[in-house]
């Protein structure tokens, strides 16, 4: 029974062109990757040395096990953050009704889930194929697992933060830690299947449908905390200024997918000043980190394009949700609302990034990722023309939505240029932005998809 609902909810929540894109992005991720992680004078040989994995120096190979602990932990941290589960109404109104063994459904939730978590975590396979060869698919497999069922599996969220750390000893060559594996410890093979092993089970015994429910009506803002909301005042004559204040009062973050029958949108408001202290904090320990322990250009300028990175995808996946374009069509022209909006937003992602910025020049003396926060116009433009949050409910999670996902990711180009090659990096960045910035055609073919979708 658990592997019917399984193939129930596979085929109720993907069209097939979904399906066949999740096989296919893989090996596109294949060669574009190694390209990412190779900006120098021979991009274009290395990049080719790293997809068919020729011989690294120790060195090197110490890099890329550093930067695959960082990328599975900031994935395990990120889905304790938002949930990985898609649930649907359909789920909540026809399957969750069934007269089925509670815990089969829930099991098959998980496992559906589990299967789309692999997507995530997929391209980490080429960042360790050079240190663990083959054994990269078990080091996938087991971080897949853990970062699925740990979300109900751990009830306390300090322990998140717990396994979080436990993780990241193994940079320090802890050899107890359960990804100290990279740094040349096989027993943490069987420390991280123990792990893997305790969270599947917690997960499967502590997840309830009732829990599926409640965190379905979460998203969908029907159950909230209980507590006193003081209302802030954004009015002012300049629609600008209105703009700029509301982007210094909170920040929106989370993305945007279609499933099933209706729009399936994670999206979070978090204070400012919130923010802005968790970016100070980690411009503080990144500071630390490479000041004093681990000194590398490479892994001091990846680590600052991974986090604007991610700063701009979690803002970006979320523009234009709850501002919808159409209702402000009598107000200003497309392109002027776009234009205002963007830079309102820019404005407070500089702010949010500045603290990384600062660390990364003092370790570097480079400023180039003083222009990171630029690209959210880039993507944020993408996601508004190709990948809008919709009202009407008729949409599945498509080929059109994933080539939109695919699309906000080459902003790693011009990210990635900011930190290594600054001159180089900044012309990237205005052929990204500028387009998207004064295009006046652009804009009235996304207000007028925006109104057909309401």
């Amino acid at each position: 029974m658990i592997w019917q609902l399984v193939k129930f909810k596979i085929k109720t929540t993907f069209r097939k062109s979904a399906i066949i894109s999740f096989i296919v992005i893989p090996f596109m991720l294949y060669f574009e990757v190694p390209f990412f992680l190779s900006f120098s004078k021979s991009t274009f040989p290395l990049a080719m040395s790293l997809i068919t994995f020729d011989s690294f120096s120790q060195t090197e190979i110490h890099d890329y096990a550093i930067v695959g602990t960082i990328y599975i932990v900031f994935m395990f941290v990120l889905s304790n953050i938002f949930t990985p589960f898609l649930i649907q109404k359909s789920d909540v109104d026809f399957l969750y009704m069934l007269p089925l063994d509670e815990k089969e459904i829930a099991i098959s939730q998980l496992v559906v889930s589990f299967l789309l978590n692999l997507l995530s975590l997929f391209f980490i396979v080429y960042i360790l194929f050079p240190v663990v060869s083959f054994l990269s698919f078990i080091v996938m497999i087991m971080a897949s697992i853990m970062n699925t069922f740990s979300y109900f599996a751990l009830k306390r969220k300090g322990l998140h933060i717990i396994i979080a750390i436990w993780l990241l000893t193994s940079v320090l060559k802890f050899p107890f830690s359960p990804l100290s594996m990279l740094f040349g410890y096989t027993d943490s093979y069987f420390i991280f299947a123990l792990l893997d092993v305790t969270i599947l089970f917690l997960g499967i015994r502590n997840t309830h449908i009732e829990d599926l429910m409640k965190e379905f009506y979460k998203r969908q803002g029907l159950v909230a905390d209980n507590k006193v909301v003081t209302p802030v005042s954004l009015y002012s004559s300049s629609s600008f200024i209105a703009m700029l204040k509301r982007s210094l009062n909170f920040i929106e973050i989370g993305g945007r997918i279609n499933i099933g029958e209706m729009p399936y949108l994670i999206n979070k408001r978090v204070k400012f000043y919130k923010v802005l202290i968790v970016t100070s904090f980690i411009a503080l320990i990144y500071y630390i980190s490479f000041a004093f322990f681990v000194r590398d250009y490479f892994l001091e300028n990846f680590t600052t394009g991974l986090v604007g990175f991610f700063l701009v995808m979690t803002t970006s996946a979320s523009a234009l949700i709850n501002e919808p374009l159409w209702l402000d069509l009598s107000a200003m022209k497309p392109a002027e609302f776009a234009r205002k909006y963007l830079l309102a937003k820019i404005i407070s992602l500089f702010i949010l990034f500045l603290p990384i910025s600062i660390s990364n020049f003092l370790l570097t003396s480079e400023i180039g990722s003083l222009l990171i926060p630029f690209i959210f116009i880039y993507t944020s433009s993408i996601y508004a023309k190709y990948y809008p949050a919709l009202n009407s409910q008729t949409a599945q999670y498509s080929l059109k939505n994933i080539i939109a996902g695919y699309l906000a990711t080459f902003s790693l180009l011009p990210i990635y240029l900011d930190v290594f090659f600054p001159i180089l990096g900044a012309i990237t960045t205005l052929i990204f932005i500028l387009p998207f910035l004064f295009s006046e055609h652009f804009w009235e073919k996304a207000f007028e998809s925006a109104i057909s979708n309401y």
